[in-house]
């Protein structure tokens, strides 16, 4: 019988009295042999299967076993874990099975240590998703044993280098790493896309001058709503008539202000030169004395990643139509074509009908059709146009829409950003394909884009000036970064967080400067109430501990009474009034949540309670680890 996918234990035809054997260490093949096929030893199956044979309990047992992936990965290393070094040892296991995902994930972590508060626990996916499975802490007790489910890599690729670290923080106790195991049930990842690459042409209204134009004339007319995720751009103009060499048309890059191109003259049905950036404006200006007809722009010819129409697609594949939208060109990406699914199949979700149907009471229907009029507003029954506003009506089995604004007339069109309209019959019919910004295009914002899987929008330098004042500016669809280096170099972001490195901050928060985020908070003189700092932490995904990193500036470190809270926590006592007369107050550990996010609101407060000296509040950072 053969395995199969998607199954933590492989379906194995055992003898009675027999049970599986899990392997017990990760083996290397000589030779590799197809999953399912009888074997005798794992060097007879693929390098990411291990040979099952079943374990002989009561006599006789069959010897030969089947070829399943490799779920159980453990060893007993023995190593041991160096005293007050935070780079501590690192571990790795190689998980070869091909085109799998992580449906979920077993973790177990021994290690002998005489002081376990001093240890902190790591575990890296292929992925560069981090999760801490503990932190530095008082915890005085002997011993660590970890035994969790986490679910902060399902989803994700289990294909690659998963690595466990282990450090020891602190001075004087020491111990060792006795054994750690992953075991993992895998999901089937998806199978990869088709792809195509095209050309669409997409009408604007409304770029062109006055005719004729007037002297002293200065315009700037901003395309980039029309560009979404293209790649490359040519602006198509029906006529440019102007003085040459004295008027002019220019193309600009939107980010920089720079001349891409310049026309000036007289020309009819004349198309810009390709240009590789979405981010345009068109600036039409004329010196004093002559003047002319002047300009009219009709379309851009954009190219991106994607189809746009079923043609664009190869065979088995078609194009798909999704009913979000938010930036033309609407790019999508070509998936097969469904098998199943059709009107009048039994499903139990619309995902199970072809794509222009919905599922209504346990049967591929319509998109539009309906019994009442509640069925115009079923889940799956995306019939509604989106520049259409009013109330449903269900009329002759087929869903109505009673128009009520935006009124228009008839024929006229119109383009949101991403749809084309026409109007008929008194209500807008529009397009209605979903847009995603391609690397190096612009997002968020004012633009309303979102980026493509593995991109993130990042509000980074792509406009230092007055960047942390801007919140309606758009990002730059960047790729998600895998890893980051370890150099130190501080960034400081729009929230006051200083990052070890820009890298760091890529996809949570806008850039503010180069070098750390620095206060100057005065702490009262004697003074209960005192100041108080707070901190908008972020990170890239959950945890339950974060680095705090507090500086205070004081002649009398014993007049000070600190305290933190941490998102959701309870406040944390850090000095109370200790120190004597030693200057400056500092802080820098990794302090435990427990079963909250440590991303979040951090506050500390600084209280001088002894007259004559002051100080003030320098540095406070949090980060999420």
């Amino acid at each position: 019988m053969r395995a199969r996918f998607g199954t933590v234990l492989l379906a194995l035809g055992t003898a009675a009295g027999c049970a599986i054997e899990s392997p017990s260490s990760p083996e290397v093949a000589s030779e590799a042999q197809a999953l399912g096929q009888p074997c005798t030893a794992d060097s007879q199956c693929a390098s990411w299967e291990y040979c099952s044979i079943p374990q002989c309990l009561t006599p006789p047992c069959s010897s030969t076993g089947m070829c399943s992936p490799r779920f159980n990965f453990q060893e007993s290393p023995g190593v041991t874990v160096p005293d007050n070094q935070p780079t501590g040892i690192t571990r790795t296991f190689n998980v070869g099975y091909p085109s799998a995902t992580v449906a979920s994930l077993s973790v177990l972590v021994r290690i002998t240590h005489s002081y376990r508060g001093d240890l902190k626990v790591v575990l890296r996916s292929p992925s560069g998703t981090l999760l801490t499975l503990a932190s530095p802490s008082d915890d005085a007790t002997d011993n660590l044993v970890i035994d969790t489910v986490p679910t902060a890599f399902n989803g994700e690729a289990a294909t690659g280098n998963w690595t466990l670290n282990v450090s020891d923080n602190y001075a004087e106790d020491v111990g060792t790493l006795d054994a750690w195991r992953l075991v993992f049930t895998y999901a089937q990842a998806p199978q990869p896309q088709s792809l195509t690459d095209v050309w669409a042409q997409v009408p604007v209204s409304g770029i062109e001058s006055t005719h004729p134009y007037k002297n002293y004339t200065s315009q700037t007319f901003d395309i980039r709503p029309y560009l979404g995720g293209a790649t490359k751009i040519k602006v198509h103009f029906t006529r440019i008539d102007t003085e040459s060499g004295y008027d002019f048309v220019d193309i600009l890059n939107g980010a920089t202000g720079g001349r891409l191109q310049r026309i000036s003259g007289s020309y009819v049905d004349v198309t810009s030169r390709e240009l590789t950036t979405n981010n345009l404006r068109i600036r039409f200006t004329s010196d004093e004395i002559y003047t002319g007809w002047g300009f009219q722009a009709d379309r851009i010819d954009v190219f991106g990643a994607g189809c746009l129409e079923d043609n664009d697609c190869p065979t088995g594949y078609h194009c798909p139509v999704t009913r979000i939208c938010v930036r033309a060109p609407c790019f999508q990406v070509c998936e097969p074509v469904k098998t199943s699914g059709q009107e009048g199949d039994p499903c139990t979700a619309s995902t199970d009908c072809e794509e222009t149907l919905y599922c209504q009471g346990g049967t591929c229907r319509k998109d539009g059709s309906c019994s009442t009029t509640a069925d115009c507003s079923a889940s799956g029954n995306d019939w509604v146009h989106i520049m259409c506003v009013g109330s449903a009506a269900c009329s002759a089995g087929s869903c109505a829409w009673n128009c009520s604004t935006p009124t228009c007339d008839e024929g006229a069109t119109r383009n949101d950003g991403c749809n084309t309209c026409t109007c008929r019959d008194g209500q807008w019919l529009c397009t209605e394909r979903a847009c995603l910004g391609t690397e190096g295009s612009a997002c968020g914002g004012t633009t309303s884009i979102s980026c493509a899987s593995g991109l993130t929008c990042d509000y980074g330098r792509t406009d230092s000036t007055n960047a942390c004042m801007n919140p309606e500016r758009a990002g730059t669809c960047v790729r998600t970064p895998d890893t980051c280096a370890t150099v130190i170099a501080p960034a400081c972001a729009c929230n006051g967080q200083t990052f070890d490195n820009d890298c760091r901050r890529i996809g949570l928060v806008p850039f503010a400067k180069d070098g750390p985020c620095t206060l100057d908070l005065a702490i009262p003189d004697n003074n209960a109430t005192g100041v108080t700092a707070q901190l908008n932490a972020v990170g890239h995904a959950a945890s339950r501990s974060a680095r705090v990193q507090l500086k205070v500036a004081h002649p009398y470190r014993g007049d000070l009474i600190v305290t933190l809270t941490p998102p959701g926590g309870a406040s944390q006592v850090l000095t109370s009034r200790s120190g004597g007369s030693l200057d400056d107050f500092t802080y820098d550990r990794v302090v435990d949540t427990g079963t909250t996010d440590s991303r979040g609101t951090w506050t500390v407060t600084v209280s001088d309670r002894a007259a004559a000296d002051v100080g003030k509040i320098t540095f406070f950072n949090v980060t999420p680890q």
